[in-house]
């Protein structure tokens, strides 16, 4: 019984130094660092896909958002990950700390993926698809490898 409390305090040690046994919604931020490529997206039933030389990225170094347009416009939000109900949830945040989109994002390997509602005062979207009469979004991004 010794030994096997040794062992598994060991593991515990080893796994934390691996950043293992990280905080659950701190880790996702990690994987969501870097580039990402928009491409695809869905707006009230309204499909967009986007060609692998779309220029609209996303970029996220710590908690900073950078969402680029590829033509000189970018918009710089914070975000905020947390979990509610088992989702995934994001606030996007302006710099004068409002709150301007909430939803829920997933990530599958290299794919992003997010759903917001479309109006900024409405509740956090909780689902990822957006229906023609949703008022939701749902972006797919891929991420861009170096």
């Amino acid at each position: 019984m010794k030994y096997l409390l040794i062992a598994i305090a060991t593991l515990s040690v080893a796994a934390t130094a691996n950043g293992i046994d990280e905080d659950p919604i701190k880790r996702p931020q990690g994987r969501l660092q870097g580039t990402w490529v928009m491409h695809s997206s869905e707006s009230d039933g309204q499909t967009q896909n986007y060609p692998a030389n779309c220029q609209l990225t996303c970029s996220f170094t710590g908690d900073d958002l950078v969402i680029d347009q590829g033509n000189g416009l970018q918009l710089k939000l914070k975000i905020e990950l947390g979990r509610t109900d088992g989702l995934r949830t994001f606030d996007l945040i302006e710099a004068d700390g409002k709150v301007v989109r909430m939803g829920v994002y997933k990530i599958d390997g290299d794919t992003f993926s997010w759903s917001q509602n479309t109006q900024t005062d409405s509740p956090r979207a909780t689902v990822f698809n957006a229906p023609k009469d949703s008022k939701r979004t749902l972006v797919v991004w891929k991420r861009v490898n170096k």
